[in-house]
């Protein structure tokens, strides 16, 4: 992975990046800009536009960027807006620190996961922390965990904990569901492709009937409210 830094210092000779004269400004909660371009930092879900909490969000982001000391790793080629998608850290008086870190503890985003999965431990891990002391957008009801026999709503990004029911795959499509009846209460899909291949490394689709999870992702209406299971560390079991 391409590595490059913002504003030299020490974080330089910790990543031995290079230096830029501009710093990073805050375009969202979750991106920014240096010198014209465009990054967005991986893993992360900011609220946007007039989301609840959007200006706090992106406030704290800005206030992490004017640091001034920033170093910036590629986590894949750009996303569809033509931003790249990074991971970053910045120095402070604690060392160097996760911006994604950062900025969940702050309770200013939530994981929305997509790159590597000790990476993405280590947000659900701040994740948790800001949830538990309820800051920021943790404290307000479009953000809160949903229960999965009741939730109905779609069209936006959810945490949502329930006991799974039933996990059942087909030809093609693996199932965890959350009641008796598939129409009325949430269900997680993926691929049965993606689920043969979560369980050589720890994640097994069958073995999770019965268990207690925290599955997140963006709920559509498909049958009922569904949420596309893509990458496993969009769940989380917890009993």
């Amino acid at each position: 992975m391409k590595r490059r830094a913002v504003l030299g210092g020490a974080i330089l000779a910790a990543f031995g990046g290079r230096a830029f004269a501009s710093p990073g400004i805050a375009a969202g909660g979750a991106s920014f800009t240096i010198a014209d371009a465009e990054y967005r930092l991986a893993d992360l879900l900011a609220p946007a536009g007039r989301e609840p909490f959007a200006v706090q969000s992106r406030a704290s982001l800005q206030k992490i960027l004017a640091s001034g000391r920033l170093d910036i790793v590629d986590q894949a080629g750009p996303d569809r807006w033509g931003r790249r998608v990074v991971a970053a850290a910045v120095e402070t008086a604690d060392g160097v620190r996760s911006v994604q870190e950062l900025l969940l503890l702050d309770g200013a985003a939530r994981v929305r996961p997509e790159s590597d999965r000790a990476r993405i431990a280590r947000l659900l891990a701040a994740e948790e922390e800001a949830r538990a002391a309820v800051r920021g957008l943790w404290g307000l009801s479009a953000y809160a965990v949903r229960d999965a026999a009741t939730h109905r709503a779609t069209g936006a990004f959810h945490l949502i904990e329930g006991a799974v029911k039933s996990a059942a795959a087909t030809k093609g499509r693996a199932f965890l569901n959350f009641g008796a009846d598939y129409r009325t209460d949430v269900t997680a899909t993926a691929s049965s492709r993606d689920a043969r291949r979560w369980a050589k490394t720890g994640l097994d689709w069958a073995e999770l009937s019965g268990k207690r999870v925290r599955i997140r992702g963006y709920v559509a209406w498909i049958n009922g409210p569904s949420i596309e299971i893509v990458h496993p560390m969009q769940i989380e079991v917890l009993a």
